[in-house]
Formats: C-alpha cells, sequence, structure tokens
C-alpha cells in the first residue's frame, strides 16, 4: 500500500490557464510526504492507499460533488487513512465535518489533525495562499506520514 494525494483541480484537464491553489497546496503535500500528487476525474477510483492525502476548494463549508462523490466510494479494505486539506475560498468551514458525515460511517479512519489555508478573494485573503502556507502544507505531509505510517501498516 502506498502513501497518495489526490485533490480536486478547478481546472480542467490540460487547462493551466488559471492559478489552481488546491493541486499547489496538493503538491506541497505530496513533496512533504514522498508522495504523487494527482486530479480527481470522473472515474476516478482510490484503491491500495495506505494514508490517503486528499482535498478541495471549500466554499461557505460546502465541498464539490466530485470530491462528495470519490469519499463516498472510499473502501475501508483498500484506504487505511484519510488525512484532508482544505483550501478555503468563502467562510472559515473546512471540509472536514463533510467528509466526517461521509466516511466515519463506513468506518474509514479520517486523522484528527487537517491542514487549511486560505485563497484570496477580491474581498480579503490577497496573495494567499502564501509560500508559509506552501511550507506548513509540506510539514503536513511530513508529520502526518511519520504519525500514522506505523499505525496505518500495522493494521493490515
Amino acid at each position: 500500500m502506498e502513501d497518495t494525494v489526490y485533490y480536486i483541480s478547478r481546472n480542467k484537464e490540460g487547462d493551466n490557464s488559471k492559478v489552481d491553489h488546491v493541486a499547489n497546496v496538493a503538491g506541497a503535500i505530496a513533496a512533504g510526504s514522498q508522495a504523487s500528487s494527482n486530479a480527481i476525474g470522473k472515474h476516478t477510483f482510490v484503491a491500495g492507499a495506505n494514508i490517503l492525502f486528499t482535498g478541495c476548494e471549500v466554499k461557505g463549508g460546502k465541498i464539490p460533488g466530485s470530491f462528495s462523490k470519490m469519499l463516498k466510494g472510499l473502501d475501508p479494505a483498500e484506504v487505511k487513512t484519510v488525512a484532508l486539506f482544505s483550501v478555503i475560498k468563502g467562510g472559515s468551514a473546512t471540509a472536514m465535518a463533510a467528509a466526517k458525515a461521509i466516511l466515519d460511517p463506513k468506518g474509514v479512519k479520517i486523522c484528527a489533525e487537517e491542514f487549511s489555508c486560505f485563497e484570496a478573494t477580491a474581498f480579503k485573503n490577497k496573495g494567499c495562499p502564501t509560500e508559509d502556507d506552501f511550507k506548513k502544507a509540506r510539514e503536513f505531509g511530513a508529520m502526518i506520514k511519520s504519525k500514522y505510517r506505523n499505525s496505518s501498516s500495522s493494521s493490515k
């Protein structure tokens, strides 16, 4: 089982015209955890994941439908531990509550720790996510891997 990072991209596949902050945060977490990073597509199926780092943009506490669909498809036999990250576009809520509502009944383990940062809007958070946010994302990836790696693999 491997550690991996999956995220919801705001850009369509192959479109690099907009800055994709979620993809950038996912890349930083992947660098910190020494894992691969992939955008979630229409038919994404996650299997063989020891630690699944997964995240999305959150607007007013709501997660994208495609993120919810991916979470609903997770199987505790195929994913040992889920670590969440959120790029907050509006409000202050992260993806944790929505993910717990989906994953807890399925018996999928969720890390208590979650990484979140704000995305710039027209009215606030100019320049976010910052270089410091990316540094913290790398540290989060490394910390989660260190903390949960042994506990996840021992439950095989």
